[in-house]
């Protein structure tokens, strides 16, 4: 008996990478399963048939308000699978993210309630949220990890972009706030990319820190400025009724002791410090105390984040001669930033830190290829152990 063939439609509605390759595609937005799978670009075509496709390129991302015409449908603007899935981004992070956001001026209420409402208006502060959700689902859903870290990082750079192009021009007070915001999540967002993705890439701690400094251009200036000059247009994004903490006493909600040990350890380490930077040449004097006044502020405002971010914000605000320091193997500079390391293992309970500091500590001890100088190798010794490593020095 003769078999009959079964018809077969072709889709032509598929990736280029996959039209390329003559392979079914499964038209999965924003990055089908195969290119997913090959971890390769995944770009659509336009004018293929697919309008949604086409289409979704053409979406506002410029923070202007987008308005759907009376005789245009949604579709019009975005596929449905995006729409989908920028809808599950988004109520991750009103059910989830919000509650681990770091708390200070900006309060959990301020995460769930304010600053939804300001992103309903400003496409950057949107992708900003979007990206820090998407980080936060590579982080629990490990089966997905990849997936959910490529797509933050879309989100990220299209905020990156956007807030980029808008502080080329004076920053409005109506734009103010929205773009402070959205510097936050994109600090947070690139704070935790190196303990989400769980590479085995070996870590450079300076180079983490000039990239975080690269992708917050502009996110120093507006704190400073929101610091120093607080005008009330400014502050109008943190003076919300209902969002004062009631809780004034946050210390008392660490309960793990070891960490109060590192945190009084840092803290005494730092004060032992400060006499021997007094002591240095005046061109190197001002780098070693700026980069120490940001981790006292930084140690004694935690573990609440302080006017100027605390731990996490530190690469924005440390100076370039600091930086430059680092790069010269100076030895007062290596030892700054195994207190930063330190310091930042004090917010391995937060998901969006994890490991950071341990694997900062890590690089920088795998940078001191020569032999420790007699004066340092008992602080080396401590951080070493603050991180949980091994008290042998190297």
């Amino acid at each position: 008996m003769r078999k009959v063939r079964r018809s077969h439609t072709k889709s032509r509605k598929g990736c280029v990478q996959c039209k390329n390759g003559h392979v079914k595609c499964d038209e999965v937005m924003p990055t089908c399963g195969l290119c997913l799978k090959r971890k390769q670009e995944c770009t659509w075509p336009s004018g293929s048939g697919n309008d949604t496709h086409s289409q979704e390129s053409s979406t506002p991302k410029d923070g202007s308000d987008a308005h759907f015409g009376t005789s245009e449908s949604p579709s019009s603007f975005a596929s449905d699978h995006l729409r989908c899935l920028e809808m599950r981004l988004f109520h991750h992070y009103m059910v989830e993210t919000y509650r681990s956001m770091p708390e200070g001026r900006l309060t959990h209420y301020h995460y769930q309630v304010v600053i939804p409402k300001f992103a309903a208006n400003h496409a950057f502060l949107l992708d900003a949220m979007l990206a820090l959700s998407a980080m936060h689902l590579a982080f629990s859903e490990t089966n997905e990890t990849h997936y959910w870290l490529e797509l933050g990082l879309k989100y990220q750079t299209s905020a990156c972009t956007s807030l980029s192009r808008l502080l080329t021009v004076d920053v409005t007070p109506d734009h103010f706030g929205p773009a402070f915001l959205s510097s936050v999540f994109i600090m947070l967002t690139a704070t935790a990319y190196p303990s989400v993705s769980r590479d085995n890439i070996a870590f450079n701690a300076l180079s983490q820190v000039l990239e975080m400094r690269r992708l917050l251009t502009g996110c120093s200036l507006l704190m400073e400025r929101l610091r120093n000059s607080p005008s009330p247009e400014m502050m109008q994004w943190f003076n919300v009724q209902g969002s004062v903490r009631k809780d004034d006493s946050p210390r008392e909600k660490i309960k793990d002791q070891n960490m109060h040990r590192i945190h009084s350890a840092l803290s005494d380490s730092l004060q032992r410090l400060y006499p021997l930077i007094e002591s240095c040449s005046d061109s190197r004097r001002s780098p070693y105390k700026n980069t120490w006044d940001l981790l006292s502020d930084s140690a004694h405002s935690w573990p609440m984040y302080g006017a100027r971010g605390g731990f996490i914000a530190l690469p924005i605000h440390v100076s370039d001669s600091f930086l430059t320091l680092l790069q010269e193997d100076d030895w007062m500079a290596r030892i700054l930033f195994l207190h930063y390391g330190v310091g930042l293992q004090l917010l391995s309970d937060r998901w969006y830190v994890g490991d950071w500091g341990r694997r900062l500590v890590v690089s920088i001890l795998e940078s001191m290829e020569s032999e420790i100088p007699p004066e340092w190798v008992n602080v080396v010794m401590w951080a070493r152990m603050a991180v949980g490593l091994n008290a042998a020095v190297p």
